[in-house]
């Protein structure tokens, strides 16, 4: 099954009835902001009915909640009626606030990133999570740390060459694949030994380097890409210390599996519980 070509849109017309919104008071009333997630969320499901399990299904509710709270970007255009989602980005907080406080990060992880299919290949994507990264930086008061994960080359050449994000081995970040590992069907989180995940000895920065759009959608291991590889080596190292301090003793890097991840899910609880 394969995505149809649709025409592209006029795009200096389109520009002038385009904007980005990062609030539902740039709206006309809720009920807009509320029919845009719906937009958005059937959007997502209907890209996954042709790539499944890229990405994680929500409900317009889900991402209306993280619209009100000033955590998405969403570009709209409107020629008369209602407004019509173009784009859409969210930044998920993986901590707790009270978490966050404690180890002087917060790490966002990039999701619900999809652009609609008439309007991709127009740059709309880098944008868009440009302005994202500039909204969540103005309002976080630790150090922003952003991850993401994706099976897609194109999907990774935007991200690495548009917002400037790093591929990274998950081995090397336990702590931070903890956050980010939480698919239903494969994480160890859920006591599946994930085979999607990128193996180390393809997680180097040639093998990144090399990493071009393949023919059709580009798939690949699912690879994780980190804002700054220096503070997300800081964030394990803060976590380490933290846990050995909590009597927890401390995952060093190289290997992920259930025990691994328990082991960490129990001291981001034991941080909530100080």
């Amino acid at each position: 099954m394969s995505e149809k070509l649709i025409p592209k849109p006029d795009l200096t017309k389109f520009k002038e009835e385009s904007r980005f919104i990062t609030t539902p008071d740039e709206l006309g009333n809720p009920r807009q902001a509320y029919n845009l997630c719906a937009q958005i969320s059937g959007e997502i499901t209907k890209y996954n009915t042709i790539h499944p399990h890229e990405m994680l299904e929500k409900t317009p509710q889900e991402l209306l909640d993280q619209f009100q709270r000033g955590l998405s970007v969403i570009m709209t255009h409107q020629n008369g009626g209602e407004p019509k989602a173009i784009f859409h980005a969210t930044a998920y907080p993986a901590l707790s606030d009270f978490q966050a406080q404690i180890l002087g990060f917060q790490v966002y992880e990039a999701g619900s990133v999809i652009t609609m299919p008439e309007y991709r290949n127009l740059g709309i994507g880098k944008e868009g999570s440009d302005r994202l990264v500039y909204v969540i930086q103005d309002q976080c008061s630790q150090i922003p740390l952003w991850c993401a994960t994706n099976k897609q080359a194109k999907a990774f050449l935007a991200m690495t060459h548009g917002a400037k994000m790093v591929g990274a081995d998950y081995y090397d970040f336990p702590y931070l694949t903890n956050l980010t590992c939480t698919c239903r069907n494969c994480s160890e989180l859920f006591g599946f030994s994930c085979q999607y995940r990128r193996p180390s000895a393809f997680a180097t920065p040639e093998i990144f380097n090399s990493i071009k759009v393949m023919e059709g959608n580009g798939h690949m291991f699912c690879t994780l890409i980190v804002s700054d590889i220096d503070q997300s080596r800081m964030f394990e190292s803060v976590c380490r210390r933290k846990s050995e301090q909590l009597g927890l003793g401390s995952v060093q890097a190289g290997r992920i599996d259930v025990d691994i991840m328990n082991q960490i899910s129990n001291f981001y609880q034991k941080l909530n519980e100080q």
